[in-house]
Parts: structure tokens; sequence; C-alpha cells
């Protein structure tokens, strides 16, 4: 009779154990079906913060492109008023500045 208990114990046991390896099994399985989706976003945040340093990298480089272009401008327009307001004086008769 307590071989009886005893492998009633066991087979209680047994079963436990394999319950419990289903149920890891199962965890293991989806945690692993959830890192990998972890994975993927992680990745596609990278591309993403890639993509946006390249924009502002190339944004950052008109920009200046830009503000050395307009300082060209700015420089050609200044000569040219002084050159109009030259010309103004000597039509009306005033001496050049």
């Amino acid at each position: 009779m307590a071989d009886e208990v005893t492998i009633g114990v066991l087979r209680e046991i047994r079963d436990g154990v394999s319950a419990v390896q289903k149920e890891l099994v199962s965890v293991r399985d989806e945690l692993a079906t959830r890192i990998g989706a972890v994975e993927t976003a992680v990745l596609d945040l990278a591309e993403q913060q890639r993509f946006v340093v390249r924009w502002l990298t190339a944004g950052t480089e008109r920009d200046r492109r830009l503000e050395q272009e307009v300082g060209a401008l700015r420089a050609r327009v200044d000569s040219l008023e002084e050159e109009v307001r030259g010309k103004k004086r000597s039509w009306f008769g005033v001496a050049g500045p």
C-alpha cells in the first residue's frame, strides 16, 4: 500500500512537471514573439532616426549655403544701391559722396 501511495505521488509529480514544462514552452514561445516584435520596432526606429539625421544634415548644409548666397546678394544690392545713390546725386547736380 505504501508503494501504491508513493507511485501515486510520483505520478502526480510527473504530471505536474509535464504541465509546467508545457506552460514554460508556451511562455517561451510568447516571449520569443514579443522579443521579435520589440526587435522589429527598435530596428524601425533606428532606420527612422538615421533618416531624420540625414534630413537634418542636408537641411543644415542647405541653410549654410543659402546664408552665404543671401550674404553675397546683400553685398551686391548694397553695392548697387550705393552706385544708384551716387548717380542720383550727380543727376541733380549734387556732389558725390
